[in-house]
């Protein structure tokens, strides 16, 4: 970073007004067919020379806080979550003790993984006592952890992107969520009820609405239309939260809109549409969504972070083997009707970041102009992985 550059946490310490003006800056920008039947298969102002904007995606409709403590698909070039132990580093704790982790997270089906870590015992069997709050968007949890708030954040991966993109030391740690498998449909739609839309080409010249400008629902959808040749440049984007979408469907507002399960659910039954699914259109692989700390904390406790990874991949391989398992948690951190969790669509859960997929997200976000250059994606990624 430049010598114009200081992180967040360093501006909480050395001016709590500038701290409080950055944590607002970015708040204030702005990134499952029946389960049953399918899964038995992101500104930083540090000086007047300096601004980050980061567009929150991802987010769950309205806000929602809390916490809980417990003592307790891959592409051509994945790296893989099952972090080695690292022996001997300075945050081992001594035998018999347990280390502490804090861990922010969005209160979606894609977070569930660290609930079921937590329920399972795999964070307590790696020796860590882990604590996790929820936020609204991952673009309230990235200053939250380059403050030093948590050690670990949830962020889709273009949120992640555009923090590293403007010299944010922030790095992924694991992967959260990937598109469903299989291909056919996803927990991520673009809908819309005029028949006439029944293609991503349709869309071109449409006005689509995503819930966070400038980030990961506006970059799929225009890599999606220009996929199946239409021009995304013509398309007029709306922000309207996910939890809205259908009705503004409805009134005309909007001719489409990107949403996520369990929204997308309830649309689909109100008579919407599935038009493409943006994420599998982009890469069927793809990591949408990573856990993220700082190179500080890396550096800090490069043990407990491994066996969170650890643990993580451990809840994430029983979540793709039993979706009950995903299911299960969902009442103890997210507001979704288990009337509907017979509908939901889940994400898949790798064990992998799949690094090829980051590359072209980071090629997207040159080409829709949110970045100068491509981030590398070894940059971005944790060697301890």
């Amino acid at each position: 970073m430049s010598s114009l550059m200081v992180t967040i946490g360093a501006l909480r310490s050395a001016s709590p007004n500038l701290h409080r003006a950055a944590v607002a800056a970015f708040e204030h920008s702005g990134p499952n067919m029946s389960v049953l039947r399918r899964r038995f298969t992101a500104a930083l102002a540090v000086t007047a020379a300096l601004t980050l904007t980061l567009a929150g995606c991802g987010s769950s409709s309205g806000s929602s806080s809390g916490s809980s403590s417990g003592s307790s698909s891959s592409g051509s070039e994945p790296v893989t979550s099952a972090a080695p132990a690292t022996g001997g580093s300075s945050d081992a704790a001594p035998s018999g003790a347990t280390q502490a982790l804090s861990v922010s997270v969005i209160p979606i089906i894609e977070a569930a993984p660290v609930y079921i870590a937590q329920e399972q015992g795999f964070f307590a069997e790696e020796g860590l006592d882990v604590t996790v709050e929820t936020a609204r968007t991952s673009s309230t949890i990235v200053p939250a952890v380059t403050s030093g708030q948590f050690d670990i954040g949830f962020s889709n991966v273009v949120t992640l992107l555009l923090a590293s993109g403007q010299g944010l030391p922030v790095q992924a740690v694991a992967p959260a969520s990937a598109p469903t498998a299989g291909g056919d449909v996803d927990f991520c739609a673009i809908i819309a009820r005029d028949p006439a839309i029944a293609t991503a080409a349709d869309l071109a010249g449409k006005k689509i609405g995503v819930n966070a400008l400038n980030n990961i629902a506006m970059v799929v959808t225009k890599a999606s239309i220009a996929a199946a040749g239409g021009d995304p440049d013509s398309v007029e984007f709306v922000e309207i939260g996910f939890g809205d979408q259908a009705a503004a469907i409805e009134r005309g507002d909007i001719d489409a809109g990107l949403i996520v399960d369990p929204y997308l659910a309830t649309a689909l039954d109100g008579g919407a549409h599935a038009v493409t699914y943006p994420y599998q259109d982009v890469d069927p692989d793809m990591t949408v969504s990573t856990y993220f700390a700082t190179a500080d904390t890396l550096a800090a406790k490069p043990d407990a972070v491994a066996g969170f990874v650890r643990a993580l991949a451990k809840a994430d391989a029983l979540a793709e083997q039993d979706p009950q398992a995903v299911l299960d948690v969902l009442p103890s951190f997210t507001s979704i009707d288990p009337a509907l969790f017979g509908q939901l669509e889940l994400p898949s859960f790798p064990t992998e970041i799949d690094v090829d997929s980051v590359r072209t997200m980071g090629d997207l976000l040159v080409q829709d102009g949110l970045l100068p250059s491509a981030p590398d994606p070894d940059a971005v990624i944790w060697s301890g992985l």
